[in-house]
């Protein structure tokens, strides 16, 4: 989940744009991951716009369709950063990432886990600190029941 805040913050972090790629499954293999790097590393360009541009790095099938899948929900979620409340936002990104589905459907301890931190329960907390639009790159991190949420230059 932290990876996929990561990204929609800084869409440059190339690390948390591969553990995303697939997470949950969506036909993107080994091989294609690859493909994407290499035309990225190629053109210059962002394993985050490699994605983007999965067609011209060479995607295809359900590979392709799980790409162009997962562009169009960053694409529609990256505006939202600095727009909705952080933990809303958090709560946004698992519902429309498929993400929290994955793990109730695998009957995961993470699935256990987030519904006793859920936005909507009284354990999960996100700093009232405010922030300016402009500001993109927050610090995100997790203690074992909070998150916690800081704009960049404030004291946390």
């Amino acid at each position: 989940m932290l990876a996929y805040i990561r990204v929609l913050a800084n869409p440059d972090d190339e690390v948390s744009a591969r553990r995303i790629v697939n997470v949950p499954k969506r036909g993107i293999g080994d091989t294609s991951v690859a493909r994407l790097a290499a035309w990225a590393q190629v053109n210059r360009v962002t394993f985050s716009e490699a994605i983007d541009r999965a067609e011209e790095a060479g995607l295809a099938g359900k590979a392709l369709r799980g790409a162009e899948q997962l562009s169009k929900t960053l694409a529609e979620l990256r505006p939202l950063v600095s727009t909705v409340n952080p933990a809303d936002f958090i709560q946004l990104v698992a519902d429309r990432t498929g993400y929290m589905a994955e793990l109730v459907a695998e009957h995961s301890h993470e699935a256990d886990g987030a519904s006793r931190t859920s936005p909507s329960s009284a354990a999960w907390r996100a700093s009232s600190t405010t922030w300016s639009d402009s500001s993109r790159r927050w610090r995100w991190w997790r203690t074992p029941t909070i998150w916690t949420v800081t704009a960049p230059g404030s004291r946390s």
